[in-house]
């Protein structure tokens, strides 16, 4: 072996131990972040788990016959509930408590219609769905 090939070999020798060290270090560094996280993430979880928390619903479905929904003067500007025909729908009111806007399908289903009405409450357009097919009527009249 000559001095070249014993100069190299000591190089690649003094390179190996160098990149060995670094790798110790990098895995040391890695140990101890995985420990924190297992202590921040793991054990909270874990604690969780064995004091036995569980899942807590939340607040109840809210069920009845209507809702209502009030303006901040007390009036009633929204209402979902059913008619006295026991057609479910949907009432949007302004601030004299005019109906503008209805919802409505009957107890049946067989008739399903958007209804708006004028400022004055008169019925202006209808949008309909019914057993023989769908229309639409503007003023009063039928829309082809």
């Amino acid at each position: 072996m000559d001095g070249r090939e014993s100069t190299n070999t000591e190089a690649r020798l003094l390179r190996l131990e160098e990149e060995n060290r670094r790798l110790a270090r990098d895995a040391r560094r890695l140990r101890r972040a995985g420990l924190a996280f297992a202590l921040g993430i793991g054990l909270p979880c874990a604690s969780l788990i064995l004091m036995g928390a569980s899942y807590q619903p939340g607040p109840p479905d809210l069920v009845g016959r209507s809702l209502v929904i009030k303006d901040g003067n007390g009036v009633d500007r929204i209402f979902a509930g059913f008619n006295n025909e026991g057609a479910g729908q949907i009432l949007f009111r302004d601030e004299q408590g005019k109906v503008h806007v209805q919802l409505v399908s009957t107890a049946n289903g067989e008739i399903s219609a958007l209804n708006l009405f004028d400022i004055d409450g008169q019925l202006k357009a209808n949008l309909f769905v019914n057993r023989t097919g769908q229309g639409m009527t503007a003023n009063g009249q039928r829309i082809p």
